[in-house]
């Protein structure tokens, strides 16, 4: 990223937040009958957060590491930040829905920006050591899917030096689950059997439902292959 293509982007980011920032001053004074400089203490305590913890962002893959517990405040501060603003101009303008939708969307394409800032700062930094894999929209296309797979990486985690990459670990999910013989339940608990079944490991599976469904004392050879017998 030159610094050709930042100083507009900067610019543009600081307009957006300063959107945001006058809602929030706004709120501070008109809902909370904060004076005196008080008032400013909202958009310091949400949007501020938010950028603080961005800012910690880029410092975490500058070192290498992995900045998800950034991203989940960053997101956590702009989804409140949206929702008074929301809330503030929605109750103000007459409730009129596209003024507080406006000024909701300014607080979260603030962090939009940051966001993709962070995303081509890390393109050209050397590869980010990540505990866990960055599901990012997946987690709306394919809920359960993800979930288990997310479960899955932290509870029959893959062979050390695994890249933490989607691929692997819907690849880790298909090694753990029922798609493969259900080589994971061998090892895994009353309640973790039942979480697979659940979240969609079952339809792969080459029992049938109704043998699944059945406990294990009715199910004689599902038994022994799980207790090793």
């Amino acid at each position: 990223m030159t610094v050709a293509a930042l100083t507009p982007a900067g610019l543009f980011w600081a307009m957006v937040l300063a959107g945001s920032f006058h809602g929030l001053i706004a709120f501070g004074r008109s809902v909370l009958g904060w004076h005196g400089g008080w008032e400013y203490l909202v958009p310091g305590t949400l949007d501020g957060v938010g950028v603080t913890f961005a800012f910690l962002a880029f410092r975490a893959v500058r070192l290498r590491k992995a900045p998800d517990r950034c991203y989940q405040v960053v997101w956590g501060a702009a989804i409140a930040s949206a929702t008074v603003n929301f809330a503030y101009e929605y109750s103000h303008s007459g409730h009129n829905v596209i003024a507080g939708g406006y000024l909701a969307l300014l607080s979260l394409f603030g962090m939009v920006m940051l966001h993709e800032f962070l995303a081509q700062f890390e393109e050209g930094v050397a590869d980010v050591r990540r505990s866990n894999p960055r599901f990012g929209v997946r987690w709306l296309t394919w809920p359960t899917n993800t979930f288990c797979a997310a479960v899955a990486w932290r509870n029959y985690p893959p062979a050390e030096g695994t890249p933490a990459t989607v691929l692997n670990a819907i690849a880790n999910l298909d090694r753990s689950g029922c798609s493969s013989g259900l080589p994971g339940m061998r090892r895994s608990s009353a309640g973790t059997r039942g979480l697979w079944l659940r979240r969609g490991g079952m339809k792969n599976c080459r029992w049938p439902r109704r043998v699944l469904r059945r406990p294990l004392t009715q199910r004689p050879g599902l038994a022994r292959w799980i207790s090793g017998g």
